[in-house]
């Protein structure tokens, strides 16, 4: 009887792939990578959470008063910038930018409303863009002057009023402010035409005093964001 044939011999298994130092060092990196590109994405969407939270209170935080305060609109020197009437305790003032007059000295502004002209006397108070003139006008003397509030509050988050020459007042609030400076910037709520409203006034929607005015704008045609010049009258001028 012929002996059992002996079983096949199988071939041993293929030996693994050594790992080499280099793809360990690839596959740590892009681990690593992965880590910090999730990372990036939640610390971004947190980050545009956190900016758009801080706008919408900003907005929202203080609601305007539900009509803005009415004031006589002033014409420029040449028809160059804007200006108004402003009481500071009891005394009544011309308050308008600066640099409308281009370093001449103030001699007078217009109104739609009446032909006659608006004499300014003397530059009370000046800031970097801005100046307290007083005045002589019976006219304008007989129109309600806006009003200056002392301890009328300025900060970011404040709602404001604008007032271009065309659409009435346009809601908007402070984003930066730069007390050192007194300056501001204010981000309006629809884009308005803002050609010629340097030293127009700019009304706190709180309590409708104002505080300060309109030196510059992003976009004279479309203007959203809006540069002030805060006003800070020294306290004798309200004697």
């Amino acid at each position: 009887m012929p002996p059992p044939p002996l079983p096949s011999r199988q071939a041993p298994p293929a030996p693994a792939p050594a790992k080499t130092a280099g793809s360990r060092i690839l596959r740590v990196v892009m681990i690593i990578g992965l880590l910090l590109l999730v990372g990036v994405s939640v610390l971004a969407v947190r980050v545009f959470k956190g900016v758009a939270k801080m706008v919408e209170t900003a907005s929202r935080r203080n609601p305007h008063l539900l009509e803005a305060p009415k004031y006589e609109a002033l014409l420029g020197q040449n028809l160059i910038g804007a200006g108004f009437h402003v009481e500071v305790g009891t005394r009544r003032y011309i308050c308008t930018s600066a640099h409308q007059f281009d370093g001449a000295k103030p001699e007078q502004m217009g109104s739609l409303d009446f032909d006659e002209p608006i004499v300014l006397k003397n530059v009370v108070h000046k800031q970097a863009d801005l100046l307290l003139i007083t005045y002589e006008s019976k006219k304008l003397d007989e129109q309600r002057p806006l009003k200056y509030d002392y301890g009328a509050r300025v900060e970011v988050g404040l709602p404001v009023y604008l007032y271009p020459m065309n659409g009435g007042p346009v809601k908007g609030h402070i984003t930066l402010l730069n007390l050192s400076k007194s300056e501001a910037t204010v981000h309006a709520t629809v884009p308005f035409e803002a050609a010629g409203m340097s030293g127009s006034p700019v009304v706190s929607g709180e309590t409708g005093s104002v505080i300060g005015i309109l030196t510059d704008a992003n976009d004279p045609k479309r203007a959203t964001q809006i540069g002030i010049q805060i006003l800070r009258p020294s306290n004798d001028l309200s004697k």
